[in-house]
């Protein structure tokens, strides 16, 4: 898998504080949170050690080796069941092939209420290989979005990238 390969690479999806601080400043307030995707922990860390109770699913077995001491599964999004109150998701939807985008999103409604999706709207090749399967702008997802959460407000926006907060 292309990802296990990526996560030995120390300088691959190094932090970026100020979504860190972003998605922090949204998931504070919850008492169970799930961060999807949750790759080498940049987020996952932050929100443990200012004692979130934050839980982690990883499709990379190499990523997840890298978390131990953490509550990490390692797991399709499409095969998790758990439940929360909320969940993050940050730069993880464009990776999807199209053709499962639309189960993996009525995933994540069963699995929490309220969700903060971040987006990376570019593209992104690695070692040959075109990791952002899908590249669309925030109004396409908007749309997209709509369709499974009743509400969808777009919570800021990066050069090549946007956040979505959606709520049931």
């Amino acid at each position: 898998m292309i990802y296990d390969d990526l996560y030995t690479d120390e300088t691959y999806n190094l932090p970026n504080t100020f979504r860190i601080n972003k998605v922090y400043e949204w998931v504070k307030n919850y008492k169970s949170i799930l961060y999807v995707g949750c790759g080498q922990g940049n987020y996952l860390k932050h929100m443990d050690d200012k004692g979130l109770n934050v839980s982690g699913i990883e499709l990379s077995q190499e990523a997840c080796s890298k978390l131990k001491g953490y509550k990490v599964v390692n797991i399709d999004l499409l095969h998790y069941k758990g439940k929360y109150d909320a969940l993050y998701c940050m730069d993880v939807l464009e990776h999807i092939e199209p053709t499962e985008i639309d189960d993996n999103l009525k995933n994540l409604t069963s699995i929490a209420p309220h969700a903060l999706l971040g987006i990376a709207n570019h593209s992104d090749v690695c070692r040959g290989v075109e990791l952002h399967l899908i590249q669309e702008n925030a109004e396409w997802w908007w749309e997209l979005l709509s369709k499974y959460y009743k509400k969808v407000e777009l919570s800021w926006i990066e050069d090549r990238f946007f956040a979505f907060e959606c709520s049931l």
